[in-house]
Order: structure tokens, then C-alpha cells, then sequence
């Protein structure tokens, strides 16, 4: 179950401040993890379609979507997330 799973990586993630989540889709791990507090998230998705609706339905202040992924724009991150990606 993918939910299942977002949660389980976001308990995982509690204690980092700063994430990169690379291949978020519509930002299930962004929200779950944006949701409990004390992080700020950058969620890349290449689909802009998929970004688009994370930003519109999974909007929270401490998240960031985003259709691209540049490190060097971005700063330093205490966890880089990706999730259901390498299969792709």
C-alpha cells in the first residue's frame, strides 16, 4: 500500500529539517511528512502535471514543488527521499 509506505519513510524522516524528495509525483510523502511539523521540503517532480496538482491539493507552507531539480539553486539537505522511482 502506497500510503503505507509514505508513512512509514516520513516516521523515518522525522528527525531531518531539511528533505529533498526526488520523483515526489503528487506529493504523498511531501504532505505526510510537511504535516508533522519542524521540516522544510523541497518535492521534485519532473511531470508538471503531477507538481501542479501536488501544489494545488498538497499545500502546506514548509513544502516547495518544483519541476526541476537543481542542487546548486537549492542549498544542503539533512535527507534526499525517492520513492517508488528506481523502477521507473
Amino acid at each position: 500500500d502506497i500510503t503505507a509506505l509514505n508513512k512509514t519513510v516520513a516516521e523515518l524522516a522525522r528527525p531531518y529539517k531539511r528533505i529533498v524528495e526526488l520523483g515526489g509525483g503528487t506529493g504523498l510523502f511531501a504532505v505526510t511528512r510537511g504535516s508533522m511539523g519542524d521540516c522544510e521540503i523541497v518535492c521534485s517532480e519532473m511531470d508538471a502535471e503531477a507538481s501542479d496538482w501536488a501544489s494545488t491539493n498538497r499545500n502546506l507552507p514548509n513544502i516547495t514543488y518544483t519541476t526541476e531539480f537543481r542542487p546548486e539553486r537549492l542549498g544542503h539537505f539533512d535527507a534526499v527521499v525517492s520513492i517508488e522511482v528506481i523502477e521507473h
